[in-house]
């Protein structure tokens, strides 16, 4: 039995709340049908959303509908289905789409002449058939009109409860039938709020405790809908009571499961079972560990397959190998590979092979229908490949010299990856190349870590809406003003490395803040404020010279040699010299540059700026080594222009 030909259940997060993994309100059960639209995902191969099931009318179960017809109008082929209770349908149409919040889309044609949506009322009991795939309504003791949910593949069953209260009507469901394997039950509020949870109609951790101890030992129970408040109370509640229990899970955004649960024959591990995709700063923490380990190793086997476990968890891979080139045998070699001992093939020969010859990066979400796949180890390794990234590996002459390559994403109801995971396999085959050159020298060891910090840096100012070039230039700027400071060559090129990830704490700062086209607020301010301690957090964890360096650097950069900054207040030489200079350059920089909020300034006008706030905002050697050095700054930022 295969598990990437079986069908699965994904979990998404919801679209109104921050917390994507904590606030979960969808679940996508074939590629084109979803239980409810807090957020619905997006279309991949023209698999559009066309079934949605409403378990009750709250916000963030329902507000993604509205916005999904609203951004791929012109690209739906059909219409979109909304199966509700009676109840569910009526407050849909009087307080959604009512052509005051949104426009009754039951009235507008998509550009083939069908109604965008349509509602169809259904009730408990009720069973339809979605893709292979049964849906049945089940009540749920929430508001009113609201619904779980049962889904059925041959004889195995998932049971969603949906937001509900206690009533034994869910035990004796559950003892009843026979067929459901799974529970996913709502918990949202820890058992000393029980007032509130049933006020509310909500379970809470000893409620779903006593619900577990009455139902068939073989049920596997996972909770979902954590309220993000309550969340450490309830974790700390859900491990005292042993829920979940083996293979069950605390359900996170990417989430998946099997209908299946006979996992000795589908070979899968619990520890696959319970992967999920991370937000943006878990996966910088990943990258920032698995540089870590790297920079303490001169195996390069092994840190190749650090660099594979970094890209499986950061897109949720389920394999990755790693693939160079043998010129005397005419072949390419996996140096690396999950799952099985060394591959070769001929040269040319495969997706691996295309990217040899094209230097070209493929992503390939069906691999049977390319012509170039060859399915030669599938066969032989009894893997079913459902799809492909496979970036190139270039050397420092810009030569092909290998391949990184990752299979079957593990969190998509199709495995199917997407562009954003390209992002994380260029970093790995970046890193792959330098390790492969010359892992045994400790300067080509610091040269990755340099390039590994830049990547990572300029992920940070993508998210912010900068350009990655304006961290290379803060780099270039700083180490120009080291050098006129008379810094030592160690010195110099440690803020070379450091600069660059002044600002990766913005990592952890709302877009809304980042990407506002106007002044901050004093309240968004003081938001912004925390990327400085957000970052060193980050990177202070990490041993190293240039690692320490590059924390100081995060959380001082934005004080101010008379004490007027932030975060701490410090003045004058309390604040190291490397964050003096660095908060120079970044101003120098961000003035010069075209922003969302604001054109760049003229030259003249930033000198005038940097002289005028001398021994007020910068250091008064730092803007003379700056006057000293402009032409050279200057020449960087055409060198580097954006």
């Amino acid at each position: 039995m295969d598990i990437f030909t079986r069908p699965r259940i994904v979990f998404e997060g919801s679209s109104v709340s921050k917390y994507l993994s904590d606030n979960l309100t969808c679940i996508q059960f074939t590629n084109n049908a979803v239980i409810d639209a807090g957020y619905l995902p997006k279309p991949k191969a023209n698999n559009f959303i066309e079934h949605i099931f409403v378990s009750h009318t709250h916000l963030d179960h329902i507000c993604a509908i509205a916005l999904y017809v609203d951004n791929f109008f012109q690209y739906l082929k059909n219409t979109i289905t909304i199966y509700a209770s009676k109840e569910s349908i009526q407050t849909l149409k009087e307080h959604f789409f009512n052509d005051k919040i949104w426009p009754d889309f039951t009235k507008i044609n998509l550009l083939n002449n069908k109604p965008a949506i349509s509602f169809q009322e259904i009730n408990v009991g009720e069973k339809l058939l979605i893709n292979d795939i049964y849906i049945e309504a089940v009540k749920s003791f929430h508001t009113q009109g609201s619904f779980g949910f049962i889904l059925s593949y041959q004889n195995n069953s998932i049971y969603f409860t949906s937001d509900t209260y206690y009533d034994d009507e869910i035990v004796n469901l559950i003892n009843k039938r026979t067929d459901i394997k799974q529970v996913i039950a709502d918990v949202s509020y820890d058992s000393s709020s029980h007032m509130l949870a049933k006020d509310a109609k909500h379970l809470t951790p000893l409620i779903l405790k006593d619900i577990q101890d009455k139902c068939r030992d073989d049920v596997i129970f996972h909770v979902y809908h954590i309220k993000y408040a309550y969340k450490d109370l309830i974790e700390k509640e859900l491990k005292e009571f042993n829920i979940p229990k083996e293979y069950g899970m605390i359900v996170q955004n990417g989430s998946f499961m099997y209908f299946d649960t006979d996992f000795d024959k589908l070979g899968v591990s619990e520890k696959l079972l319970k992967r999920h995709n991370l937000d943006q700063e878990q996966k910088l923490q990943s990258i920032l560990e698995c540089f870590s380990e790297i920079s303490k190793s001169l195996d390069s086997k092994a840190n190749l397959r650090i660099l594979g476990e970094m890209v499986k968890q950061n897109i949720q891979a389920d394999r990755c190998s790693v693939w160079f080139i043998d010129k005397d045998k005419n072949e390419y070699y996996t140096l690396h590979a999950d799952g099985v001992n060394e591959i070769r093939v001929p040269l040319g020969k495969g997706i691996v092979g295309q990217v040899f010859l094209t230097k070209e990066a493929i992503l390939e979400n069906n691999p049977s229908n390319n012509k170039h796949f060859d399915s030669t180890n599938d066969k032989k390794t009894s893997y079913t490949t459902k799809s492909i990234l496979a970036m190139p590996i270039v050397d420092s002459n810009k030569e092909v010299i290998g391949v990184f390559q990752a299979l079957n994403k593990l969190t998509d109801i199709n495995n199917n990856f997407d562009k954003d995971d390209l992002n994380y396999v260029a970093i790995a085959a970046d890193y792959a190349g330098k390790i492969y050159e010359g892992m045994q020298k400790q300067e080509e060891i610091l040269n990755t870590q340099k390039d590994l910090i830049y990547s990572i840096a300029e992920m940070v100012e993508t998210k912010s809406e900068e350009t990655g070039n304006h961290v290379k230039r803060v780099g270039k700027i700083s180490e120009i003003l080291a050098k006129k400071l008379k810094c030592t060559k160690e010195e110099v090129e440690i803020i070379a490395y450091a600069a660059p990830t002044h600002d990766i704490g913005k990592i952890g700062i709302p877009d809304s803040i980042l990407h506002k086209p106007a002044a901050l607020n004093p309240e968004e301010f003081k938001t912004m404020q925390k990327h400085s301690q957000i970052g060193y957090d980050m990177l202070s964890k990490f041993k190293g010279k240039v690692m320490q360096m590059a924390a100081i650097v995060a959380l001082e950069h934005h004080e101010k040699y008379n004490g007027l900054g932030y975060p701490n207040g410090l003045k004058g030489e309390q604040i190291h010299l490397f964050a003096r200079i660095v908060a120079l350059a970044d101003v120098f920089d961000a003035l010069a540059s075209k922003r969302c909020y604001k054109d760049a300034w003229p030259i003249e006008e930033i000198e005038k700026y940097i002289v005028d706030k001398s021994g007020s905002h910068f250091d008064p050697k730092v803007v003379q080594a700056f006057l000293d050095s402009k032409d050279e700054i200057y020449k960087v930022r055409e060198e580097l222009s954006d």
